[in-house]
């Protein structure tokens, strides 16, 4: 979470357009909080690995509605779902869980089309992730789903619009960044484009330590292919244990 609230943010931001006394109310204050809002969009797209506080893990139990057309679309994912890093399903019955790959659009419209008139099957494999017309997102399965799954999800979400004057970004120490994103849209928006790009830099140079900071891990190890989740250590000969080789991930006991 961020440190400073959206009004302390706003009261950096107008110190730094020098202190304009129109910004304080109407159409000036929704401008400037427009901006604050813009500004966690753009930084939010600028990693597209995804922020770490950003990164959500959730599960979802599903059971079929025994019509075709129904079972081959997923319209559950979280509203405010920005990125799908993962899926994978425990088909009922099964002991493993499977990763599901994505298609292209084009290659789903060349080699599968019409989910709904082809076999079902106890495996889901594929999916598109595509906008629809119910929900924000709609996630299509091939091969059609014969028996119930839980789905398990890997994501990121959008960074939380402003609506209170005490709220705080969902951004960790990221504060900064939001400022000079905030900055450089105003001086944009006034025309004064020398200043907006020395706000650009300062955004910029932030954004490129943030970044940097995000996707540094110095407790991950590289893990050998085949590992096991009974033992943790060791390598396996059997390719059907290697998540890489088989595209899904085998949990023994």
């Amino acid at each position: 979470m961020g440190d400073l609230t959206r009004a302390e943010l706003r009261a950096e931001i107008t110190a730094n357009l020098g202190d304009k006394t129109n910004l304080g109310s109407g159409a000036g204050l929704d401008t400037l909080n427009r901006a604050l809002d813009r500004a966690q969009t753009r930084i939010a797209r600028a990693n597209i690995a995804g922020w770490t506080e950003l990164h959500r893990f959730s599960t979802d139990n599903m059971s079929l509605n025994g019509d075709v057309e129904v079972d081959a679309v997923y319209t559950a994912m979280p509203s405010n779902t920005d990125i799908i890093k993962a899926l994978f399903v425990k088909m009922e019955g099964g002991t493993a869980t499977t990763r599901l790959m994505q298609m292209l659009r084009s290659q789903w419209d060349t080699l599968i089309g019409d989910p709904t008139i082809l076999p079902t099957a106890s495996r889901i494999l594929y999916y598109i992730d595509e906008r629809g017309t119910t929900s924000d997102r709609e996630l299509r399965w091939w091969p059609v789903p014969n028996v119930d799954y839980i789905l398990y999800r890997v994501y990121t979400i959008k960074p939380t619009a402003f609506t209170s004057e005490n709220q705080v970004s969902l951004f960790e120490d990221k504060d900064d960044l939001i400022i000079a994103a905030a900055t450089h849209y105003m001086f944009n928006r006034f025309q004064a484009f020398e200043e907006a790009e020395q706000w650009r830099k300062n955004y910029r140079t932030a954004l490129a330590e943030a970044i940097t900071r995000d996707q540094s891990k110095p407790d991950v190890n590289a893990i050998m292919r085949g590992i096991t989740a009974a033992s943790g250590t060791g390598s396996s000969s059997s390719v059907w244990l290697d998540p890489f080789a088989s595209g899904g991930l085998r949990r023994t006991k």
